[in-house]
């Protein structure tokens, strides 16, 4: 399923002119790291992101929900 999503990702990206700047963890799909450098994704196993608890260390970040199809670009777009 990682190696699914991560490809569906950076296909995804690609097609809206959107390269990827940094990626890690391919080879072993345990935890796959695509950074995007305005956005990070992390593809964890269960058990690989229970461990790492990224929460935790995120805590105070800001949190933007996405829904599977998003209608409006705009909602990805931030007044920071």
């Amino acid at each position: 399923h990682v190696k699914a999503l991560y490809d569906f990702i950076e296909d995804e990206m690609k097609k809206e002119g959107v390269r990827v700047w940094h990626k890690e963890g391919q080879q072993n799909l345990n935890w796959v790291l695509l950074d995007y450098v305005e956005v990070v994704v992390h593809i964890f196993k269960p058990r690989v992101r229970e461990y790492f608890a990224l929460e935790k260390l995120w805590g105070d970040a800001r949190i933007i929900r996405l829904e599977e199809d998003v209608p409006d670009r705009s909602v990805l777009e931030t007044n920071d």
